[in-house]
């Protein structure tokens, strides 16, 4: 499933569900081509418009002719609709989920610090071609061994390299150990690179 906001144009929400061969990233054959649906919200004024999309496939025509009865299940689909939780976050505008941006800021002489060794304070520079803080926070949190699940996206729109976006109740769980060690990564940083900010 992906979501994104503001697509195909702002103020609309589009939701793709399709079965995804996860190495190649592409749809399955014989399985995602039929089942692949496409779901719009728009909000106009005090009305909610939900448009789905699918691909019917080889659909006999007795099955056709019993479409217009369709209407009555779109109904009841709304309705249903109306009383799910997607439904309130979409009216409080909270979101889909809890994420939060988390950023990295203060690293003017060099890239921040990767942990080598915690009990002997020992930090190497974190290399990459272009810095990417998601990367970065998932190398580190590798080697604390905190797997971090963070992604490089919200919504669908790409985030600047310094900014990353984690799951509300995932940083709750993490941010502990985390923040312990990135806070010995920062007066770490300030030693090795001189200055008072990290």
């Amino acid at each position: 499933v992906a979501r994104r906001r503001d697509f195909p144009r702002p103020g609309m929400l589009c939701q793709v569900s399709a079965c995804v061969d996860q190495e190649r990233m592409m749809i399955c054959e014989g399985q995602g081509v039929e089942n692949t649906k496409v779901m719009l919200v728009e909000q106009e004024g005090e009305h909610t418009y939900f448009r789905e999309i699918m691909r019917l496939h080889r659909v006999p025509k007795w099955a056709m002719a019993k479409m217009p009865g369709f209407s009555d299940f779109a109904d009841e689909w709304v309705l249903a609709f109306r009383a799910s939780r997607l439904y309130a976050l979409l009216e409080s505008g909270v979101g889909f989920g809890e994420y939060i941006v988390v950023s990295i800021r203060k690293c003017e002489r060099g890239p921040p610090l990767l942990p080598v060794n915690l009990e002997e304070e020992q930090w190497t520079h974190f290399e990459s071609a272009g810095f990417s803080l998601p990367q970065y926070l998932r190398q580190f949190g590798e080697l604390i061994g905190l797997p971090l699940v963070v992604y490089d996206r919200i919504d669908g729109q790409h985030l600047v390299p310094y900014q990353a976006v984690i799951s509300q109740p995932h940083w709750n769980q993490c941010a502990p150990t985390f923040l312990e060690c990135f806070r010995r990564q920062r007066a770490a940083y300030r030693r090795i690179n001189g200055g008072s900010s990290a």
